[in-house]
């Protein structure tokens, strides 16, 4: 005997990220608004007692493309056998809506926030507005972390760690050569070093140039990182001979991979890191590396202690 099946009714919940907050900032800087995204461990308990109440927070740029996935990292990181501790999460993003602008990034805020000044601006070139990296730096140093110290009142911010990728690890560097914003560790995926005709090594020179002064954080650590097809791009099977040329001639231009290591080679000749790292990861190109590198800085950020 045939039996048809009766129809399942289906229910529509919200998946079960506890611990997860979204806070929308306007920037006491300039005015522009933000959507800043906080989660804590999911074992918020146990890291209060591990870490002595002592909690390191990690911040984000691009904040509504990482915010789930270094969530997650964190949270699968309370199962290792290493775990010490888990870390508050802030990501920096943006109040745009995804489903009708089609893309996670805000691609005209974050060109604005994460660049420096270009030396000579082609009105005719582009229409988005660049350099405003200062401004988005003090609202970070001022207004999202006043956010997270009035959201958790009872425990000591540890270790502050600073991420960003492309324009974002940009604005990391400009950061860190600067003193613009305060941070114990920097971590840098693959920073558009090409941008502004490389005026990011002015400030490099200037940060080497100058003598050590004590913030009370102690010497700062930054990784650099990159993956090793932004240094020898290959060509996709169904890439047209245009897309692959014009893509071959924009990697040659920018010289992401050795920009990056030349940087490296400057400053691992300094005294002026607690740490200084570089890291290549195979088969990545600009895109793809975030993934990643944020699983590499994450676990090292909470486990290396």
């Amino acid at each position: 005997m045939r039996v048809d099946p009766s129809p399942n009714p289906v229910t529509h919940t919200k998946l079960p990220y506890s611990g997860t907050t979204t806070h929308h900032l306007i920037s006491s800087t300039n005015g522009q608004h933000y959507a800043i995204q906080i989660s804590t461990p999911l074992d918020w308990a146990k890291t209060l007692d591990v870490r002595s109440n002592n909690i390191p927070v990690v911040y984000l740029l691009d904040g509504n493309t990482v915010f789930l996935t270094a969530s997650e990292i964190c949270w699968r990181g309370e199962m290792s056998p290493f775990f010490c501790g888990g870390a508050i999460v802030v990501a920096i993003g943006y109040t745009h809506d995804p489903t009708e602008t089609k893309s996670l990034y805000n691609i005209i805020d974050r060109s604005y926030d994460y660049t420096l000044p270009e030396k000579e601006i082609n009105e005719a070139a582009t229409s988005i507005r660049t350099g405003g990296v200062d401004e988005f730096l003090d609202f970070v140093e001022r207004d999202v972390k006043a956010l997270v110290r009035r959201e958790f009142p009872d425990i000591t911010i540890a270790r502050e760690a600073f991420f960003g990728h492309s324009f974002g690890a940009l604005c990391a560097v400009h950061a860190l050569f600067t003193g613009r914003a305060k941070f114990d560790v920097y971590y840098a995926c693959s920073p558009s070093i090409w941008w502004a005709e490389e005026s990011v090594l002015e400030e490099e020179a200037r940060f080497l140039g100058k003598e050590i002064v004590d913030s009370g954080k102690g010497l700062p650590e930054l990784q650099l990182m990159y993956g090793s097809l932004e240094l020898t791009p290959i060509r996709r099977s169904r890439e047209s001979d245009e897309r692959w040329e014009e893509r071959r001639q924009t990697a040659e231009a920018r010289r992401m991979g050795g920009n990056i290591d030349d940087m490296y080679e400057r400053l691992k000749r300094s005294t002026k890191f607690s740490k200084l790292g570089k890291y290549v990861f195979e088969g990545d190109h600009h895109g793809s590396v975030v993934n990643s590198a944020l699983g590499r800085c994450l676990t090292a950020f909470l486990e290396e202690e």
